[in-house]
């Protein structure tokens, strides 16, 4: 398993694979868009940070990364059923990635479902802190805003 700068490749591949359903509820009512769309005609690969989770075969099988939005770098990730099942492999990529997505962004905020528990167990275990709920949309569905403030460091 190897974390990857993610290529439209990737991003095919993905699109294509076993989507966890929540994930898809969650960028469809927290966007209004299909997460098709976002991938594929939203993300600019050569600009923003996005990471491509390969697996053995190397295979796609989930992404993430952070992109510039009200002043703060959201954060971000979609996984396939298959990332679900190596969730305590993909552990010792956090530290690195989410340093990397900090060299960008001093400040992070992400926005999760709150009935999706995989992400908001994901945000707390690289340090994210839940922050309050947030109703998004004309359905007020329930979301979480979680931040996290790069370490200050004193010389």
């Amino acid at each position: 398993m190897e974390v990857v700068d993610a290529e439209p490749h990737h991003v095919a591949q993905f699109v294509m694979s076993d989507v966890r359903q929540v994930d898809i509820d969650e960028w469809v009512l927290g966007s209004g868009m299909r997460y098709q769309d976002i991938l594929m005609e939203r993300l600019d690969l050569e600009t923003q940070y996005v990471r491509a989770l390969l697996n053995d075969d190397g295979k796609c099988i989930a992404l993430w990364g952070v992109v510039p939005e009200d002043g703060v770098g959201a954060v971000w990730l979609i996984a396939s059923v298959e990332a679900e099942t190596v969730g305590r492999r993909i552990h010792r990529f956090w530290p690195l990635e989410v340093s990397m997505m900090h060299m960008r962004h001093d400040n992070l905020a992400a926005l999760a479902y709150a009935a999706n528990e995989l992400h908001l167990t994901w945000l707390q275990q690289i340090g994210f802190t839940a922050t309050h709920r947030v109703l998004v949309g004309p359905g007020a569905v329930p979301f979480i805003l979680h931040q996290r403030q790069q370490a200050c460091v004193h010389h």
